[in-house]
């Protein structure tokens, strides 16, 4: 079992569902800015994993506090997107458009995916065996 620490910044609608899927790690669900916020401040994450839904749309305001972070800017951050959305095309290009600048790791659209938790957790531990070999 991989105890490694990953926030998970999500709508509330659906993080219970990601934070089951995610049991195999330690996770630490944020459902609020403000929230995320102090786990930025008082917690070790390892990977960070944020729905692009997240509190109202401010996924990619985290993005900037995470990476404005002294002590997560090197961190690894997927975004994803769990629920259908009319806006879909628009928001995966809008986060391609701010993944460089941000050095945002992956972005993952798991709506149609046939095993969304598999897919998830696959990329955050792509995530950690990188992290593990730049150390």
């Amino acid at each position: 079992m991989n105890r490694s620490k990953i926030l998970l910044a999500q709508e509330a609608t659906v993080v219970a569902y990601s934070a089951e899927a995610l049991s195999c790690y330690h996770v630490i669900s944020v459902t609020t800015f403000a929230q995320a916020q102090r786990a930025i401040l008082d917690e070790d994450i390892e990977v960070f994993v944020i729905g692009i839904h997240f509190d109202d749309s401010k996924a990619i305001e985290l993005v900037r506090q995470i990476r404005n972070s002294h002590k997560h800017f090197h961190k690894p951050i997927i975004i994803i997107r769990v629920l259908p959305s009319q806006l879909a095309k628009t928001l995966k290009h809008s986060v391609m458009a701010v993944k460089k600048l941000y050095d945002i790791a992956d972005y993952l659209e798991l709506e149609h995916s046939a095993d969304p938790s598999q897919e998830l957790c696959e990329a955050i531990d792509n995530q950690l065996e990188k992290s593990e070999t730049a150390a």
